[in-house]
C-alpha cells in the first residue's frame, strides 16, 4: 500500500498496476482487473496482447469505466485531505509502460529458473532431514505429537481466515445495501412486462417450438450471443437447454463481475431466466453501449 500519512495508506486496489499511483478515470479489462485508462491505452497501443497483471493474452481488448472503484477513490481522495496535498505524480505514461514490460520479461527469466533452484533446496533439504533424523533419533510418538500440533495450527489458522472473510464480507454486503439505499429512485426499472422463464430441463415446454415463450427464449439466446466470443456461441433455436444453461452462467459471471453482484446464484446456476436478469442482458447488449465499447477499442473515447 501507498502511505499517506503515519496513520493511513492507500488500499492497493486503488493504485494502478502499471504506473503504481492512485488512478483517475479506472477502467476494467475482459480479464477482470482494473488499470488507468490512458496507461492501459498506452500499453494496447505499443502491441501489446496480454493483460500486464497475469500475461494471459486477452481475447478482446475492450476497456469499460470501473465506476464502482472510480466512486471509492474519489470517495478516498476527498476524504484525506493529505493525499490531496501530495504533488508528486507520475506523469510520463510511456514510461510506465516500458517499465512495466520490462517487469514482465525479468518475472518471465525468473520463472525459468525456479525450477532449478527449487531441485536444489528440495535436495539440499532432504539431506538436511536425513542427518537431522539421524542424529537426534525422534521416535514414534514425538512425531506423531508434532504432527498432531501442525494439524491444530492449521485448524486455527483456518478459522480464523474464515472468520475475518466472514467479517469483510458482512462489511462489504453492508455498504452496498447503504449505497442502494441512496440511490433511492435512480434505480433501474427491471421491465415490468417480462416474466421468469425456467430451463426446458425443469419446464419441458421450454424445449419445444411450440412453447409459449418460444420466441423470448430465441431472443434472449441472440443478446447472450451478442456478448459472448464466437468461440462460446449457441444456437439460437428457441429451446432453453443445457447449452443455454452454460451461456447465461458465463454472461452473468461476467456482468455479475463488472457490478459486484452474484447473478449466478440468481438464475440458479443458469436454470432461471429473472426479470431483472433479462433486463441487465438487454441493457448490456444496447447499442449505444455497444459503439461506447467500439469507440474505447479503436481509441475514438478520450
Amino acid at each position: 500500500m501507498e502511505k499517506i500519512n503515519e496513520f493511513m495508506e492507500i488500499p492497493d486496489f486503488c493504485l494502478c498496476p502499471i504506473t503504481g499511483e492512485m488512478m483517475d478515470d479506472p477502467v476494467m479489462l475482459i480479464s477482470g482487473h482494473s488499470y488507468e485508462k490512458e496507461a492501459i491505452k498506452n500499453w494496447f497501443e505499443r502491441g501489446n496482447i496480454k493483460d500486464p497483471l497475469t500475461g494471459i493474452k486477452l481475447p478482446m481488448k475492450i476497456m469499460l469505466t470501473n465506476y464502482k472503484l472510480r466512486e471509492a477513490i474519489d470517495y478516498i481522495k476527498n476524504l484525506l485531505p493529505e493525499f490531496q496535498r501530495k504533488t508528486e505524480k507520475l506523469t510520463n505514461i510511456t514510461l510506465a509502460v516500458e517499465r512495466m514490460e520490462e517487469n514482465m520479461r525479468q518475472r518471465k527469466e525468473r520463472l525459468a529458473e525456479i525450477p532449478a533452484e527449487v531441485e536444489k533446496i528440495q535436495s539440499a533439504m532432504n539431506d538436511a532431514t536425513t542427518k537431522f533424523t539421524a542424529q537426534i533419533k525422534i521416535d514414534k510418538e514425538v512425531t506423531d505429537s508434532l504432527t498432531s500440533v501442525e494439524d491444530k495450527s492449521k485448524e486455527i489458522k483456518t478459522k480464523a481466515s474464515e472468520l475475518v472473510n466472514k467479517q469483510a464480507a458482512a462489511e462489504a454486503k453492508k455498504k452496498e445495501e447503504e449505497a442502494k439505499k441512496e440511490e433511492g429512485d435512480k434505480k433501474e426499472d427491471v421491465g415490468s412486462d417480462l416474466k421468469e422463464i425456467k430451463s426446458g430441463n425443469i419446464e419441458k415446454e421450454n424445449l419445444k417450438k411450440s412453447g409459449p415463450n418460444y420466441q423470448t427464449i430465441k431472443d434472449f439466446q441472440g443478446k447472450l450471443n451478442a456478448i459472448l466470443p464466437d468461440n462460446q456461441q449457441i444456437k439460437a433455436d428457441g429451446g432453453y437447454g443445457k447449452n443455454t444453461e452454460e451461456a447465461i452462467r458465463r454472461v452473468a459471471k461476467l456482468i455479475g463481475g463488472n457490478i459486484g453482484e452474484d447473478l449466478i446464484k440468481s438464475t440458479e446456476d443458469g436454470k432461471k431466466l429473472t426479470p431483472e436478469f433479462q433486463t441487465m442482458v438487454k441493457n448490456w447488449t444496447d447499442p449505444k453501449i455497444q459503439a461506447k465499447i467500439q469507440d474505447i477499442v479503436s481509441g475514438k473515447s478520450k
